[in-house]
């Protein structure tokens, strides 16, 4: 995924390694003078969270 879609992605449904999440938040941080772009995507149950990078993470298209 690309920046550009993450309005799009939030609160939807999402795949990453396989796995479906949903999108529930788009974290930009910096380090060692470089971008980092990533997603925090919720597990179906809501029991956890996890921090992928953006680029790994796909929109499930309806």
């Amino acid at each position: 995924m690309k920046p550009a879609d993450v309005k799009t992605a939030l609160g939807h449904q999402v795949t990453y390694r396989d796995v479906m999440y949903t999108m529930t938040a788009y974290i930009l941080r910096k380090q060692d003078g470089r971008l980092l772009y990533q997603a925090e995507l919720q597990d179906p149950n809501g029991n956890s969270v996890v921090i992928a990078p953006l680029e790994n993470v796909k929109l499930i298209e309806n």
